[in-house]
């Protein structure tokens, strides 16, 4: 049966539709240039392929389908997506041939694009980076997730630099996704045991690449009216909700993996919040015969841990009584306190616990980091010397192609050759850099440096408007330095260090032979006090007559406003 999309593209152009509901498109300029030529205002505003082919009227659809310009970009494109999508091998086909079981990650958040809102912060562009480079390598990669029904909130700063959080209803027939259904028609729901009861969750796919993205809701009419917001927002601050998100991501993406026959060969668990789906996994295996300690050292052996977070106040804890009752139903029939004491710390249930005690290897996502998190886990290894505490650092990387700036691309393709866009993995490649010229080098930079500008000023314009402000737009000059500070507003990223001496500050964006200047851009959890005053002083500094408009605010910065 042919989706609302299929229906009104032309016979030549129906190659569309697959494109739209692939975020590869988000990793090709070409792509995107092509969705812009039909209809440039509706992709400036929403980056979504599906929205933007759904408003399109037929006539224009028609009209491009007559459009030999269109047409021939249109080929090029889907004959670029469809090479893509079956290569004659991969990165991994080449070196693990034999490897034939997948790989599932899980994950709280995944910042895939800004049309798909489901992130937060750094850890969800880092899983959605693992999940590009994963399609791009060939890995048998396979992403689980929430959706959100309201995403994470839209940002607004008042004229007194209080935040203030805008929750859009996001309309899920229009975003890049799909419900997976079952053989006769219906939606797949998956039994995930809350409490006392069954939850169920319908599941979405979201194709990136070549690899599936699999995300669950409970918004389901076989829910209660509470059981059905569950998945309502991300890093819900009610601890019922938070914990209830968290089973559904773990033990619910295990059981979502059975109900399609997929047999994982390893897990991934980027960072703790997905860690109940080892519980799942144990309870399976003892179904099957085997002891708890039997079940939990074949969990241990295909499990992989990510930590994130330097500071005790960023990893999840929950009172052990809660987690207990959350679990009521799930733990029927098995010893409650084996399973609580994976991840017990004193009366809490550490997430991150539970995580390190069911895998066999723990990574954290730099050298110092690595070194850091094992000072703050050693008492899980009694005895062990530090350097010895099995955390290894492996330091984030970016997906290339999604971050990389569109006028480098060019400049890398001229002096280095197309080679970087297929291996940009080997080193040997980039020394090819140093051909590149410094003035052409330069002007690339300057080029971004005045296309950044002309965003931040046009943000900057558009909150004046709103709050009926009527002040000239901050004069910037492209050859000054500008430091950027595009962080979550957590305390224990300390976005007021840098304004811990005005004085010195003043008089260094002052400085009329060397400009500078401060760009934040970030948000503070809806329910972070804390953290919305340390926003707050950042804007109250930013006011002065001293730092005005050297040190900026950049209002509702996302993955958008960042490429």
């Amino acid at each position: 049966m042919e989706s609302k999309i299929e229906s009104k593209l032309p016979e030549n152009l129906k190659g569309l539709a697959e494109l739209a509901y692939n975020y590869w498109w988000t990793w090709s300029r070409t792509a995107m240039r092509l969705w812009e030529v039909v209809d440039k205002e509706n992709w400036a505003e929403y980056k979504n392929p599906v929205k933007l082919l759904l408003e399109t009227p037929k006539e224009r659809l028609e009209e491009l389908a007559s459009d030999d310009d269109f047409l021939n970009l249109y080929e090029l494109i889907m004959n670029r997506f469809n090479s893509y999508m079956t290569p004659e091998s991969t990165w991994f086909s080449i070196n693990y041939p034999k490897w034939d079981k997948p790989i599932v990650y899980l994950c709280m958040e995944y910042g895939i694009s800004k049309s798909l809102p489901i992130y937060s912060g750094g850890l969800g562009i880092l899983a959605g980076d693992h999940v590009k480079t994963a399609s791009d390598l060939g890995l048998p990669f396979i992403a689980i997730g929430l959706l959100y029904k309201h995403g994470y909130f839209k940002q607004e700063i008042d004229r007194d630099g209080m935040q203030i959080e805008v929750f859009p209803e996001y309309k899920i027939e229009e975003m890049p996704l799909k419900p997976i259904l079952k053989e006769n028609g219906e939606p797949l729901l998956v039994e995930v045991p809350i409490e006392d009861r069954f939850v169920y969750a319908r599941a979405f796919e979201v194709n990136v690449g070549r690899v599936k993205l699999y995300l669950l809701d409970t918004d389901v009419k076989e829910n209660s009216k509470d059981d059905r917001t569950i998945c309502d927002y991300l890093y819900n601050a009610e601890l019922d909700k938070r914990i209830k998100q968290e089973i559904l991501l773990g033990i619910g993406g295990m059981r979502l993996l059975k109900a399609l026959n997929i047999k994982p060969g390893v897990i991934h668990l980027n960072e703790g919040h997905p860690a109940f789906a080892n519980l799942q996994r144990i309870a399976w295996y003892m179904e099957e015969g085997l002891t708890f300690l039997q079940a939990l050292s074949f969990v241990r052996s295909t499990t992989v841990f990510t930590t994130h977070t330097p500071v005790p106040a960023g990893h999840d804890r929950f009172p052990i009584k809660e987690v207990e009752k959350r679990l009521e139903k799930f733990l029927e029939g098995f010893d409650k306190e084996k399973f609580m004491e994976l991840g017990r710390e004193g009366d809490q249930f550490n997430m991150t616990l539970l995580s390190i005690r069911t895998s066999s290897h723990v990574n954290g996502v730099s050298k110092l980091h690595a070194e850091v998190s094992k000072k703050m886990w050693k008492d899980l290894w009694k005895g062990v010397p530090l350097d010895e505490i099995p955390i290894e650092g492996i330091t984030n990387g970016v997906h290339t192609h999604t971050w990389l700036q569109k006028d480098l691309k060019r400049l890398f393709d001229r002096y280095i050759g197309k080679s970087w866009r297929e291996y940009p993995n080997i080193q040997g490649i980039w020394y090819a850099v140093e051909r590149i010229p410094n003035e052409e080098l330069w002007k690339a930079h300057l080029k971004a440096k005045r296309e950044f500008i002309e965003v931040l000023r046009r943000k900057i314009k558009q909150r004046n408007e709103r709050l009926g402000i009527d002040e000239p737009l901050p004069d910037i000059d492209e050859n000054a330095l500008i430091i950027g500070f595009a962080r979550r507003f957590a305390t224990y990223k300390r976005a007021t260090l840098l304004l811990s001496d005005l004085e010195r500050l003043k008089k260094i964006v002052n400085n009329p032979k060397r400009s500078v200047y401060i760009v934040y851009g970030g948000k503070a959890h809806p329910m972070d006090e804390a953290g919305k005053e340390f926003l707050r002083r950042v804007y109250e500094i930013s006011q002065m007559p001293e730092f005005k408009g050297k040190i900026i605010i950049f209002e509702n910065y996302d993955m958008g406003s960042a490429r």
